[in-house]
This record gives structure tokens, sequence and C-alpha cells, in this order.
């Protein structure tokens, strides 16, 4: 099957299959993302590569497969790829042992040989062996053949990082490559539309990414024949829809105690504007022994959220933020829906939600996000991109100590400029009034005031609009003087 954008990913792997050495790949992600379709599409169509693919197994209840059943899977796979039969091997190094000495009959072979072993947390397995001897296979076999390119792989994204990663020791100081893989940009989700045989408008492409977000496996299940909040409609509020219980699969998948991790993620989604780490200390003072803090990195690495310093990388003053699109809709939409209207099709209820005042307010902060995740478009469009400058946000403080406003989007740039972006969501062109030129006059005052306290050379100021239909040309405009940053300049 075709695989539709990942330009940069099908380029390292090309690299890695034809380089003179053995190759040690990690990738990781968030789950769904599409890191076991890249792999397998990649390398099993091309002649001369012979691919190996197994897969970690994990029970329906979130613990690991028994040993006997991961082993059985390594059996099959093993005469399936090779087409010789085996006796099921008692342990990870007796399987091993079988590995290396089929991959050590095409020594000097002029045929690739990829290893791929998935959802690497779950062959891992306490008390298993399966690191201990895929690293001993690695140092004794694969790694002297030239012509072997292992790749491990796991949506767990936390224990990626931890085990191989950020690991110093071990099997992980071998990687020669890693790999994250990350949702679809905007542009990459319109090329995989238009694959799907979709016709959009950029504002329709933008709806659905608010909504699932750059996902391929959530945007696999749109059809072309249906509109936009038809296939939503189907898919999210239908009792035989795919997307309707994916929230608590993601998390029970992925994470031990996973309500511990709902808990924290729905607090976070129910402050749109960020929340600092006091308030979430103070929120779950429950969870003890460095608790949170773990959730959090975890949540982290899995790109659900994303952890945001204010401006000069204060320690004080981070703010965690929802990131993932498709999270944030299950929250406000799904889960808050009447259990009636899944087993009542035709209620139309989504499409009725989605004409009112509400869920116009709950796509404003949607399309922050969607800034958010492609704040490279605007310092392109804004042509910053060559220049250093660092994306940040700022909070800012009354004389009791209480939050009054804050700015979501800054650029601190190297030539002694800040460039402070408004994201604006509406239907039609965003016209400026005398309100929004009080409030940035406002902000303008607070970011040098705050620049002041911080000794920090005072710098000059710049506005941008970040909207999605446009910007109209008034008096307020041309009071202020804003550079614009339309819906289509996000697709580049």
């Amino acid at each position: 099957m075709e695989i539709i954008a990942r330009k940069k990913e099908k380029r390292i792997l090309k690299d890695i299959l034809w380089s003179s050495s053995a190759e040690l790949v990690a990738i990781y992600g968030r789950r769904r993302i599409g890191k076991t379709y890249l792999v397998r599409n990649f390398f099993e169509p091309l002649e001369n590569v012979i691919y190996f693919e197994l897969t970690g197994q994990k029970q329906e209840s979130g613990s690991y497969a028994p040993l006997k059943y991961q082993l059985a899977n390594f059996k099959y796979q093993f005469e399936r790829t090779f087409g010789k039969e085996i006796q099921q091997p008692e342990s990870w190094q007796k399987a091993f042992v079988i590995l290396r000495k089929k991959t050590e009959l095409y020594k000097g072979s002029h045929q690739k040989l990829v290893l791929f072993f998935d959802e690497l947390p779950w062959l891992c397995s306490p008390r298993s062996g399966f690191f201990e001897s895929i690293d001993q296979a690695w140092n004794t076999t694969f790694e002297r053949q030239t012509n072997v390119k292992v790749i491990v792989c796991g949506s767990a994204a936390s224990w990626m990082l931890k085990k191989i990663i950020h690991a110093k020791a071990g099997f992980s100081r071998r990687i020669t490559h890693k790999i994250r893989l990350s949702a679809f940009s905007l542009k990459e989700t319109n090329d995989y539309l238009k694959y799907k045989g979709f016709d959009l408008s950029s504002m329709s492409i933008a709806e659905i990414y608010m909504m699932l977000g750059g996902i391929p496996y959530y945007l696999n299940f749109l059809s072309p024949h249906k509109s936009i909040y038809q296939n939503i409609e189907d898919e999210c509020f239908d009792t035989s829809g795919r997307l309707v219980d994916e929230y608590d699969i993601v998390f029970r998948s992925l994470f031990e105690n996973s309500e511990n991790y709902k808990k924290v993620v729905e607090f976070i989604a129910s402050r749109h504007k960020g929340v600092l780490l006091k308030e979430l200390t103070q929120k779950f003072s429950e969870l003890k022994g460095g608790n949170l803090s773990r959730i959090l990195e975890n949540l982290v690495a899995s790109n659900f959220i994303v952890k945001t310093p204010p401006l000069y990388n204060e320690t004080k003053g981070t703010v965690y933020r929802l990131i993932d699109e498709f999270i944030a809709f299950q929250l406000k939409w799904i889960k808050s829906a009447p259990k009636a209207i899944f087993e009542s099709p035709g209620t139309l209820y989504f499409q009725t939600q989605a004409q009112g005042s509400a869920f116009k307010s709950w796509a404003g902060f949607a399309f922050e996000r969607l800034c958010l995740k492609h704040e490279y478009q605007i310092r392109k469009t804004l042509g910053i991109h060559k220049i250093m400058c660092v994306p940040s946000m700022v909070y800012f403080y009354d004389e009791h100590g209480k939050r009054s406003s804050q700015i979501d989007l800054l650029f601190e740039r190297a030539d002694k400029v800040i460039s402070i972006c408004e994201m604006k969501y509406c239907d039609s062109e965003y016209e400026l009034t005398k309100s929004d030129i009080k409030s940035l006059m406002k902000k303008k005052d607070d970011l040098r005031r705050y620049l002041k306290i911080k000794k920090k050379v005072q710098k000059d100021i710049h506005i941008c609009y970040i909207t999605s239909n446009g910007l109209r040309v008034n008096k307020y405009h041309h009071q202020l003087q804003p550079t614009h940053v339309a819906i289509d300049d996000l697709f580049q």
C-alpha cells in the first residue's frame, strides 16, 4: 500500500536500508500514529528484502500476554517469513539463537534482512529475558552483518524514552537512528484526504483537524461520500461508530492505572488556557511519591499534553496544556453526549450541536491548538523562520499575585523584536474592534513591564493576527497595522 506524506521518514528508512553497515533503529510515537504501517509498507513490498515482523501482545485486561503465547507468535512469524518449520522455543534466548543462525546464512548476501520488533514494551515483560536476548543477538550476530537492519518500535512512548531513547547503558547505546513519528500536519492531512478522494477547502480540512487531529488511523475512517459532520456523526455518535470508545481504549492500552491518567487529562482539558504545576499538585494531592510527575511525564511523552515554559524559560509558571485534538473533542462532545443518542440512529445530535454557540466557542480554543502545532508555518509566513526565535507564552499577574491575563503565543526574536500572535476563529472575515485595540495595548504595556521587571533588554513589539477566514481592513486595522497569517498559510 502507498505511504502518503512521511517524506522525511521515508528518506531516513531508505538511507538505513542501503547503508553499508548494520543498523539498529528505534521508532516511537503516539498510538494510532502509523508506526507499524510505515515500516511494514516501506520494507515488505521491496524486492531483495527479507522482512520479519514480530509484534508484542497484550491481554484485554492490559497485562502482558503469557510468554508461551509470545513464543508461539514468534514460531508462526518465523515460519511465515523463512518458510521453514521449527519447534516452538522455550525461551527468548532460544528463540534468538534460532533467528541468529538463520540470519547468518545470509551473511555476504545481496539480500537485506529487516527484523522488525513491534510493540517492544509488550515483548519485554518482566523476567521474560527478551531485552537481554535481543541485546546479546545484536552484539554477537546482527551488528556484524552489514545487511541486517533491526527496527524496534513501541506505542508506550514513555517506556520507549526511558528504556531505549534516553537510556545510557546496554542495548540502548547501540541505537543508530531514532525516529519520533508525529501526527500529520495540515498539509499532510490534506494530501492524505486527497488520496482518499476528498476535495475540500482549507477551512474544511482545518475543521477535521480540529476534531480528529492529524492521526492517520482516524482519518482513514472518513468517507468522501459524506459531509464532514455526517462522518463525525457516524463514527463518534453512533453505537457502531469506530471512535466512540477510542479514548478509553487508547488509555487502557498505554497506561497502568489509566483512570488516574484520565483524571489528570480531564482536569487539564477543563482549563483551555492551560494549568500551572502548582494547580495540578493542589488538585491531585492524593498522588504521592512522584506519581503525578510520572503521569505528567508520560502524557507529554505520548503527545497528549504539552509542557510550555514561559518566556525566558523560567521554572515558575510552566503551563501544561492539552494538545491532542481528538481527546479534546472526545471529552467535550462525545463523553458529554446523552447516552440515548448512541442507540438512536438519525438523531443528528452532533450536526445540531455544531450549529450552536457552545461549539463555536469550543472551536475557537481548538483553532488555537491547531495554530500552536503549526508555529513553524506561522514563522515562515512572517518571514522570521531564518531568524533565531523562540516560541513561548507568558502570564501576567496583578498586584495580588493573581493571574490577570496571558499571551498564548509569542516569538522572542534575535533581531530585538517580540511578535505577539492573536489567534481568531470566525466563520467570516475577522473584524478588529475597539475592544481588540484596548486589549492589545494592555498586553503590550504588560509585556514591556514584564521585560523591565526581569531586567531584559526592551524590544520592539509586533502584532500578528492568525485567522480562519481572513482579516477585514477597517479603521482599527489601520491603527494597529498588524501582519496577517491566513488559514492557507498553515498548509505550507
